[in-house]
């Protein structure tokens, strides 16, 4: 039993950490939206170009591609 609570110890921050590394951002977009908004699904943005443009925003210092789902 005691071995059993080790190994869960163990894997909790490997678990912790590799959630972290599949991180999503959505936006979303309506066409009673607006481009000013944030592109929340409160306050979509109007056009799918702006949500492009802030997803390129986004990762455009990272050295990984990035993939946009329409």
């Amino acid at each position: 039993m005691k071995r059993l609570y080790i190994i869960l110890i163990c894997l909790f921050p490997i678990v912790s950490i590799s959630s972290s590394i599949f991180a999503q951002n959505q936006y979303f977009v309506s066409p009673k939206g607006n481009d000013s908004y944030n592109g929340s699904i409160e306050a979509p943005f109007q056009t799918i170009e702006r949500a492009q443009i802030e997803s390129n925003r986004l990762y455009l210092n990272l050295y990984r591609t990035h993939v946009n789902y329409i």
